[in-house]
C-alpha cells in the first residue's frame, strides 16, 4: 500500500531538517521521515517544466537551510483558515529533502 504525499506543508519537518543542515545531531530515523515527508509534499508540488531545473543546481547547506527557512516564512494563511503559499521553487525543495535523505541512509 502506497502512502498518500502529505497534503499539508509539514512545518515540522521543515525545522527538523534546518536543525541537521545547521550541524544538529538528529535521529537517523527522524530525519529520515522528516526528508521523506518534505520531499512527499514538494513532490505534490512541481510541475514537469519545474523538474528540468533539478539537475542543473548545485547549493550549499547553508543555502539550503537559507531555502528552508523561506518556507516557514512565506506562507499565509487566510481568513477560512487555509494555507496558502507565495510562490516557491519546489523543484529545489524536492532535491534538497532527497540529497537530505540520500545522505542519513
Amino acid at each position: 500500500m502506497l502512502y498518500p504525499f502529505p497534503e499539508d506543508l509539514p512545518f515540522e519537518a521543515v525545522s527538523i531538517l534546518i536543525d541537521k543542515l545547521r550541524g544538529k545531531t538528529i535521529p537517523i530515523k527522524t530525519a529520515v521521515n522528516a526528508a521523506w515527508n518534505l520531499a512527499g509534499f514538494a513532490a505534490s508540488q512541481v510541475t514537469p517544466d519545474d523538474m528540468k531545473i533539478i539537475g542543473d543546481l548545485d547549493y550549499t547547506d547553508e543555502e539550503a537551510v537559507e531555502m528552508l527557512e523561506n518556507l516557514m516564512i512565506k506562507t499565509t494563511v487566510h481568513a477560512d483558515g487555509t494555507v496558502g503559499f507565495i510562490p516557491i521553487p519546489w523543484a529545489i525543495v524536492f532535491r534538497i529533502a532527497i540529497r537530505i535523505l540520500a545522505s542519513v541512509l
